[in-house]
């Protein structure tokens, strides 16, 4: 059974009830499995639905209607300003991650070699040649590390763009 098909026999309900499950893959415990949640939104990194697998554990369902209490809501309230003060200051997070989605991280990640390349036992990948890498107005800008042109390319693929 898929995710999407054990959401639903769940009865997934975004305002009353909501499964966190696993799919094929995690059934199978194939290292890269994500754990699916809201239908189409996933938690990857690492495999943790190849781990939910070697459990036998194929969903969570969670459900109920009380609200969480914090111990401090005038200190909770001024972090959560800060930080989103923050995160709008920065153009990537404000700009470039709302229009492009987490692809446009490529290029960061792999510079602080943060993308893993065979389990994290080697380099990190470095610019395959033939990938352009694009700015946001589409303009293919100077000699620089072009893993971002993949991204830019599947992402422009999925959205039926040129």
């Amino acid at each position: 059974m898929t995710s999407s098909e054990t959401c639903a026999a769940l009865g997934q309900d975004n305002n009353k009830r909501n499964v966190v499950c696993i799919g094929p893959a995690g059934e199978n415990r194939v290292r890269f499995a994500a754990i699916m949640n809201d239908v189409a939104r996933s938690a990857a990194r690492g495999g943790p639905g190849a781990v939910m697998g070697s459990k036998n554990l194929k969903a969570i369902v969670i459900e109920g209607n009380e609200k969480v209490d914090f111990e401090d809501k005038e200190r909770f309230r001024f972090v959560q300003y800060e930080a989103t003060k923050m995160l709008k200051a920065n153009p990537i997070t404000s700009q470039a991650l709302p229009e492009f989605g987490t692809a446009v991280m490529m290029n960061i990640l792999n510079a602080v070699g943060a993308l893993p390349t065979r389990n994290f036992s080697a380099e990190p990948l470095r610019a395959r040649r033939g990938y352009q890498r694009r700015n946001a107005d589409g303009k293919i800008p100077g000699r620089e590390p072009l893993l971002l042109g993949l991204s830019h390319r599947l992402h422009a693929r999925d959205q039926n763009l040129p």
